[in-house]
């Protein structure tokens, strides 16, 4: 995508690749444009969004629980997990992924429970 400035479609090895949704390519592609093209650049998005997961573990069980150490104990747990921290270190778009799904469906819940006292 950086060689062929296309910042629509998703390529792989000059490819088109629409399997996959673009989020994760525009990340790596304003790293890779801010910093360089490197290992160690290629893993900042999903590094970031890991370290954004967690943030957004505590805000959801603090938000469900009204209790710090559920909240904090979830959000180690969270990050303690083996697959998580793959996943975090790993350039693919399951990080993403995970966020949004955490997001919808904590935020969801907290709607469809009435816990939501901030609207």
């Amino acid at each position: 995508m950086l060689t062929h400035n296309s910042w629509i479609s998703p390529m792989i090895y000059d490819h088109v690749w629409y399997d996959k949704p673009p989020l994760t390519y525009w990340a790596l592609m304003i790293c890779y444009k801010l910093f360089g093209i490197s290992d160690f650049v290629s893993r900042i998005p999903n590094t970031l969004i890991a370290g954004a997961s967690v943030s957004l573990m505590y805000h959801m069980v603090y938000r469900i629980k009204q209790s710090v150490p559920v909240a904090v104990t979830s959000a180690i747990l969270l990050m303690s997990t083996l697959q998580f921290w793959y996943i975090s270190h790993a350039v693919i778009t399951d990080g993403f992924l995970f966020f949004f799904s955490l997001a919808i469906f904590g935020y969801a819940y907290l709607a469809f429970t009435n816990n939501d006292k901030s609207s």
